[in-house]
């Protein structure tokens, strides 16, 4: 699978222009290792978040509303952890910078 350069999240090429235009759509669900598009239970044991846009608007500025989901304690599914609306800029530097603690810190009272 073909990924973006310069992310610190795993961001298939098939969102090079989501990110070139900061137009998300809902449903988008972007994983912080390329191990997560591997067989389903296996992919589970390597994930550590991902993120899965609830809703966007298109365009710098605008907002997106991201769910931040992480696998439960046995490993057998993805679970909620946190719902944050934010920027498309601030969401596109979680993909840079991979570090969901402060994204979440900032984010989410």
């Amino acid at each position: 699978m073909k990924t973006l350069e310069g992310f610190a999240m795993c961001v298939p090429d098939c969102f090079k222009t989501s990110v070139a235009q900061h137009n998300f759509q809902p449903g988008d669900t972007l994983y912080d290792t390329p191990q997560a598009y591997s067989v389903w239970h296996t992919a589970l044991q390597h994930i550590g978040f991902c993120i899965q846009v609830d809703s966007a608007s298109r365009g710098r500025g605008s907002s997106v509303t991201l769910t931040v989901l992480r696998p439960n304690p046995h490993r057998t599914a993805l679970v909620r952890v946190a719902t944050v609306l934010t920027t498309n800029e601030s969401f596109i530097a979680l993909l840079r910078d991979g570090d969901i603690q402060s994204f979440l810190d900032r984010h989410h009272s």
